[in-house]
């Protein structure tokens, strides 16, 4: 019997966990945009938790509570669970099928046309350092065809978009 209870209680709190975590969800979305129906449970879970800890909050009710009326600590959740790391171009077998595969054919159809500028588009670079991603691609690019590159970025305020065309003028210099 005192197993049936405690498998009640644990399914009670189950349940009340994931209503919490759904509204939690539910405000990461209206205040970011982030759908985290997208990102795996477990690294979502451990996000929060760090954000709960920071707040010194004793529970996740308390800290959704926190979240629910405080903008400030609604955008550092956000934040924390914006995926910080980019691996497209750190992945070898993505930068090898792209050095050997997709810039080629770029280039080719670049000197087949006479086009002299070539356009890089980083996007998504929320703070910045996505465009580190680029200095091999830009290298390449610059060994095998000179030309004129053009940039744009797509970062999350201006003052992050001057700080990625810094470094890609840094790297084209």
């Amino acid at each position: 019997m005192g197993s049936e209870r405690e498998s009640q209680r644990s399914d009670i709190h189950g349940r009340f966990e994931e209503e919490i975590y759904r509204r939690l969800r539910d405000l990461v979305v209206a205040a970011g945009g982030i759908d985290l129906g997208l990102y795996k449970d477990r690294c979502v879970l451990r996000r929060i938790a760090v954000r709960q800890r920071a707040c010194e909050a004793p529970d996740l009710r308390v800290y959704l509570r926190r979240v629910a009326r405080d903008p400030i600590e609604r955008a550092q959740l956000v934040k924390a669970l914006t995926i910080h790391v980019s691996q497209f171009f750190r992945n070898p077998s993505t930068f090898r099928a792209i050095e050997h595969e997709a810039l080629p054919c770029i280039l080719s159809d670049k000197e087949r046309t006479g086009a002299r500028a070539l356009r890089f588009w980083s996007v998504g670079c929320a703070c910045g350092e996505g465009v580190l991603d680029w200095e091999r691609i830009i290298a390449i690019v610059k060994a095998q065809c000179p030309r004129d590159i053009v940039f744009s970025v797509e970062c999350g305020t201006p003052a992050q978009a001057n700080k990625s065309l810094e470094h890609l003028n840094r790297l084209v210099a």
